[in-house]
């Protein structure tokens, strides 16, 4: 294995393990608003409701498509061992691109919520919403920027990726 791949195992560990985690209990707490929806659809609160719902769904979209997709592919760079190490990868410049769109909406509806949490009169489940929407614009955004930046990186100096994407 290449000496970058502990410290990218590390970080992967860290929103798989930590961050994503956090998120999806916060997700939860709050889902009983997606509920409302469907039970009052004339809800003052309806606009909230329904970017909480998108959130949900582009997050655990992104969430598969890391674990399933990403964070294997770039272990796989990595690991100068591998039985597949002839096999193709997909390119991590495209893997990027997409993520970084799937956060890019992901902040975008986070920060929706915001917007909508501070014009609505949203008092039931205020603190959670509230929790959540901190969450993906600190905690998340600040995250991704960081795996991005090392992925973005190790693109640019790591032989492993030199010699399998150049």
């Amino acid at each position: 294995m290449c000496a970058h791949a502990n410290n990218t195992n590390e970080s992967i560990e860290l929103l798989v393990q930590n961050l994503y985690p956090a998120i999806q209990h916060q997700i939860i707490l709050c889902s009983s608003c997606i509920n409302c929806i469907s039970e009052n659809p004339n809800n003052p609160n309806a606009a909230l409701y329904q970017l909480l719902n998108e959130l949900k769904i582009e997050f655990q979209s992104l969430l598969t498509y890391e674990i399933k997709l990403v964070f294997p592919s770039i272990i796989k760079v990595f690991d100068k061992n591998s039985k597949h190490q002839n096999s193709s990868a997909p390119s991590i410049e495209d893997l990027l691109h997409l993520t970084q769109s799937k956060e890019q909406k992901i902040i975008e509806l986070a920060s929706d919520m915001k917007i909508q949490i501070s014009i609505s009169d949203f008092s039931d489940m205020d603190s959670s919403v509230c929790k959540l929407i901190e969450l993906f614009i600190n905690d998340f955004a600040i995250e991704k920027t960081k795996w991005n930046n090392m992925i973005q990186a190790r693109l640019l100096s790591c032989a492993c990726f030199a010699t399998k994407y150049s």
